[in-house]
């Protein structure tokens, strides 16, 4: 079991384009965090090329930011559901984790402009929760994919190695339709 009692910086992580490049951006400011990838199974095959992804991305960041961080993983099966909500799933585990550890301070997702965000309150939820539950942090919420898209090229080899296909498909490969897709073709 990993011990993250001494960081104060919790970081849900995907594999995908935004949470890879928050991560870049948190590490190369020296800051030492838990990168929480809240696996999410639903699909057959999605969940998988997911966790592949985030593999890759974490073996490529150990050999870059040496110490500098802890990986933690949680799952939840949400299969049965017809629609997924990805945050609120990921904000609730890691309000579980930062509760049963109290010395993180930070929560962070990697929201961006894009995004529905506004939908979702996280620093309502956070105020009706009480005192001791961390600040939600946001740091892209004002960042378009393209801006991301050119932090993340700062960090050479890291963009190929994201997953952002929002298809259930049996092989290892973006769709090139979906709405994730396209976005990441006008990326690269």
């Amino acid at each position: 079991m990993v011990d993250i009692r001494k960081y104060k910086i919790l970081v849900n992580f995907s594999g995908g384009v935004d949470s890879t490049a928050m991560v870049l951006q948190l590490l190369s400011e020296g800051k030492q965090i838990v990168i929480h990838h809240c696996m999410i199974k639903f699909g057959v095959h999605r969940y998988k090329h997911e966790f592949q992804a985030v593999g890759s991305i974490i073996k490529k960041l150990r050999e870059d930011f040496p110490g500098q961080f802890v990986y933690i993983q949680t799952s939840i099966d949400i299969s049965q559901f017809k629609r997924t909500y990805d945050s609120l799933h990921t904000f609730n585990m890691a309000s579980a984790i930062a509760f049963s550890n109290p010395g993180i301070k930070e929560i962070y997702f990697g929201l961006n402009k894009n995004d529905n965000a506004a939908s979702f309150d996280y620093q309502k939820i956070v105020s009706a929760v009480g005192s001791n539950m961390p600040t939600v942090q946001m740091p892209l919420i004002n960042k378009t994919k393209s801006e991301i898209k050119e932090d993340i090229r700062k960090h050479q080899g890291y963009l190929e190695l994201c997953f952002w296909c929002r298809k259930d498909r049996p092989e290892n490969t973006p769709c090139g339709v979906c709405p994730a897709c396209k976005q990441y073709q006008e990326l690269v």
